[in-house]
């Protein structure tokens, strides 16, 4: 089988979930947190549906990206 993306074979130890790519305890914790804050503000109509969706995707975008290229800095956010 081999990756759709680059032809390498998957077995290789680069694709797929390793733990390189997975978001530590804290990364998680800290965005499930943030997503929380945001659905009080659109609750207290704050913030409107789609500007929670927007936030809470790009949130969620920090803990897909490949987390060995870049450190996490909730400064960021």
């Amino acid at each position: 089988m081999f990756c759709i993306n680059c032809g390498a074979p998957v077995e290789e130890p680069s694709h797929g979930d390793n733990e390189a790519n997975r978001p530590t305890a804290l990364q998680t914790e800290y965005v499930l947190d943030e997503i929380r804050k945001l659905e009080a503000l659109r609750e207290d109509g704050v913030v409107t549906e789609k500007e929670f969706q927007e936030q809470r995707r790009n949130l969620i975008g920090t803990l897909t990206a490949d987390q060995s290229k870049k450190r996490f800095d909730p400064r960021r956010l």
